[in-house]
């Protein structure tokens, strides 16, 4: 690689910010992913690290989120909307729960 180039990239290098990733520093604790199958763990990997959770912790969360709009609003017809909707909420994880149990 010319001088030159290896200029640049080192200006460029001091320009940048320091990374402030989740863990930096600490050794990785890979016990996780090969506890999975194998054929599994590329696709495990990818959705735990985009941050993807399953349905039912949506949901959950969801559920969270429309229990404090309740708690907060004064509305009257803004609560039945949000009852409603954490009714229907509720309906949906608890099929979900049962799907899993059979």
């Amino acid at each position: 690689m010319s001088l030159a180039i290896e200029k640049k990239i080192e200006e460029w290098l001091k320009t940048l910010k320091p990374e402030t990733l989740p863990g930096k520093g600490r050794p990785l604790n890979l016990d996780e992913y090969f506890a999975w199958p194998e054929d599994w763990r590329m696709a495990l990997s990818l959705l735990k690290s985009s941050g993807a959770v399953p349905t039912e912790v949506s949901l959950l969360q969801d559920i969270y989120k429309l229990e404090q709009g309740l708690a907060a609003t004064t509305d009257p017809e803004k609560k039945r909307s949000l009852s409603k909707l954490m009714n229907e909420h509720l309906v949906h994880l608890a099929i979900l729960l049962e799907q899993r149990r059979r």
